[in-house]
């Protein structure tokens, strides 16, 4: 009870992901069960008929998507795309939420007596960062339900994958790559909430504060660095990575040592930040106390 109590923000956010990608699995799935009736309708009424249009019902039936189609179409097109500026929310709600309970509460202080401070800020950044794993295995949870739904990965149409054709010679490693740079990126938001926890006494403050900073990171990383800095190098072939919103569609991403290599650049200078702003032990204890 006490591990619930201390973990609710983190579990509830978990809850409320999960069943928001079933539900939009389910509208899904259920939208393919009225798309294969009609088609059925169709085959149905083609049998005795000589339009032209009957043609096509007479020689095919209906074919259920393959799983990459259904899942990046979900992504795309429901409720659940609402994640690309959410999902930062979420993963900074869920880091800091207990982070900043116990340095403003003098939990630390007690730690401090019994372990020194850099065992004491390693564990608990490490208890933080376990937050980054929600948003990987929410996903891949739905990406399982449709696999469920769909029990084939036979692609009829690669451009309708919403996915760089080239991604799709080996589908195992591009959601191997697509769920570590979520995870990566997850990483990315929880640290900048951890920075902002030392300073905010109110955890909303925190909050707001650290999702509006992530955003101004994205307008730079986009805009600026995407946006003019390649272009200028001749390298605007890889522009597309550098949108931090569009880690969900692999649309336009260039290649996977590219999506990696930045999103573990990212990663690791927000957890060097991390470490920084809370090196100094002295600092730390009169800025919680203020």
């Amino acid at each position: 009870m006490i591990y619930i109590k201390q973990n609710r923000v983190p579990i509830i956010i978990t809850l409320l992901l999960f069943f928001w990608v079933i539900a939009c699995g389910i509208e899904y799935k259920n939208n393919v069960g009225k798309e294969r009736k009609k088609f059925n309708e169709k085959i149905v009424e083609c049998r005795n008929s000589s339009e032209s249009w009957c043609e096509y019902y007479k020689n095919t039936s209906y074919s259920t998507p393959d799983t990459l189609s259904m899942y990046f179409y979900i992504v795309a097109h429901y409720s659940i795309s609402y994640i690309q500026w959410l999902a930062p929310l979420f993963v900074i709600t869920s880091s800091i939420w207990l982070w900043h309970q116990k340095i403003h509460s003098g939990y630390w202080k007690n730690e401090l007596l019994r372990s020194n401070y850099k065992k004491v800020l390693k564990y608990n950044l490490l208890s933080s960062l376990k937050s980054s794993f929600i948003l990987p295995i929410v996903f891949l949870i739905l990406f399982l339900f449709c696999f469920l739904v769909s029990g084939h990965f036979e692609i009829e149409n690669p451009f309708q994958v919403l996915i760089n054709p080239i991604f799709l010679n080996n589908i195992p490693l591009l959601m191997i790559v697509y769920f570590c740079v979520i995870f990566l990126h997850s990483i990315v938001y929880s640290c900048i909430g951890l920075v902002f926890c030392k300073k905010n006494r109110n955890v909303l403050i925190s909050i707001i504060s650290a999702y509006l900073v992530f955003l101004v990171i994205s307008i730079i990383s986009e805009i600026f660095i995407g946006g003019i800095i390649l272009p200028l190098l001749g390298l605007s072939y890889y522009s597309s990575i550098f949108n931090l919103l569009g880690i969900w569609i692999y649309s336009d991403y260039p290649n996977y040592i590219a999506v990696l290599i930045y999103s573990l650049i990212l990663s690791l200078i927000s957890i060097i930040c991390v470490i920084v702003s809370y090196r100094n032990k002295e600092e730390v204890l009169l800025e919680v106390e203020k």
